[in-house]
């Protein structure tokens, strides 16, 4: 009995380990984007930016580690929820890096990959449309990052309380 209290323990350690390693991973490229991608952007000509914008951002090049690394956060959250003591705390600071995440998703199905997409499909004749879509892609990332952080620091605190 106590054995096996002792291997749930160190599982239920470990899991968090991985949540802080796997949000980590999610809310680092989030903020990468947001202070060093959107910013060059910003300080390009439009049709440097776009290009840019077209050649990076509408590969979802990104999407590569981040997608499965959000998928991994929220997994763990998911694992976490049923095999942690449910006291308030453990539940709150795991339900929210899951919220996080999911809010990452849907920000990015709804807004930035649609932009993306479309932006993917323009022309350099499109460039007085540019302008516009950048700033909603961006306040949408903006969004994207926020939850992501949230979701890391979550999972640190989760995994030091």
């Amino acid at each position: 009995m106590l054995a096996d209290a002792s291997v749930r323990h160190d599982l239920v350690i470990s899991l968090k380990d991985l949540g802080v390693l796997a949000s980590g991973l999610v809310s680092a490229g989030q903020i990468f984007v947001l202070i060093v991608v959107i910013r060059t952007l910003r300080a390009m000509s439009p049709l440097d930016s776009f290009h840019l914008h077209q050649a990076m951002l509408s590969t979802d090049y990104p999407d590569v580690y981040i997608q499965p690394a959000g998928i991994l956060a929220f997994v763990l959250g998911a694992v976490l929820l049923g095999i942690e003591p449910h006291t308030t705390a453990n539940v709150v600071l795991t339900i929210l890096p899951m919220l996080g995440i999911a809010c990452i998703v849907v920000l990015t199905r709804l807004n930035n990959r649609p932009i993306n997409r479309k932006l993917g499909t323009w022309t350099d004749a499109d460039i007085d449309r540019y302008p516009a879509e950048r700033r909603r892609w961006d306040r949408s990332h903006a969004l994207r990052a926020t939850c992501g952080t949230i979701a890391f620091v979550s999972y640190i605190i989760l995994a030091n309380h």
